[in-house]
């Protein structure tokens, strides 16, 4: 158990330091490729430091001119929970002519103001990741599927998330020579071009900025 503290700064106003009491509690096996984690955590804050809309907006001239406006976010010291888990696994599913691993981890985290009841804002939502490694000799391949759930537990003024899947492939080559290596990589993101949002994101920023469509890379690592 640890205590933590900091100060932040709103306009020419202080906010009281933020201080907290966290419990970690972490189990690990491994016997050769295999692996089992597992971790849970529980903070209380007396001063958690919250950035979250006010419910004003803010008069802005627009890009034509014409007058829009913007809502107003600022920091707020308030009591709060923070509690979650993190799960991961990795086994070796064939091991000769050519290695094929598979690995899993799933993550959730929760948050409530202790004096409302009411959910932190911008909380990540439950994910889900499964993953397939394969390698021969110089080559190597992979497949990494994550869901990640919506976002229903939203502070005041914000809106839910919606949940998706992704999906991402890669393969590489491992080219050697005397004085060094390269390593040729080809990565495609988000096969499946799913439009999602990040829930962690102000909501202005959300709306206007999701989180990236498909996209192909090549690259290569050089090392001498």
């Amino acid at each position: 158990m640890h205590v933590a503290t900091g100060s932040y700064e709103r306009g020419d106003a202080t906010l009281a330091a933020e201080r907290s009491r966290q419990l970690d509690i972490g189990l690990q096996w491994k016997s050769g490729h295999h692996l089992l984690r597992a971790n849970a955590f529980a903070t209380r804050f007396d001063n958690f430091i919250a950035l979250d809309a006010s419910g004003r907006q803010i008069p802005q001239p627009g890009e034509d001119g014409a007058a829009t406006s913007l809502p107003e976010y600022s920091f707020r010291a308030v009591p709060a929970r923070l509690h979650g888990f993190e799960l991961e696994g990795r086994t070796r599913l064939i091991e000769r002519p050519w290695t094929l691993d598979a690995n899993a981890s799933l993550d959730a985290l929760h948050g409530s103001n202790r004096l409302s009841g009411e959910p932190l804002p911008r909380l990540a939502p439950m994910r889900l990741t499964l993953g397939l490694d394969a390698s021969a000799g110089a080559w190597r391949a992979g497949a990494q599927l994550q869901r990640v759930a919506s976002q229903q537990r939203v502070s005041p003024g914000d809106v839910a998330t919606p949940g998706y899947t992704m999906l991402g492939l890669s393969a590489g080559w491992l080219q050697r020579w005397r004085s060094g290596e390269a390593l040729w990589t080809l990565k495609l993101d988000n096969a499946f071009n799913q439009l999602a949002t990040n829930a962690t994101a102000l909501r202005t920023a959300r709306e206007l900025a999701p989180l990236g469509g498909r996209a192909l890379t090549a690259a290569v690592r050089i090392t001498l």
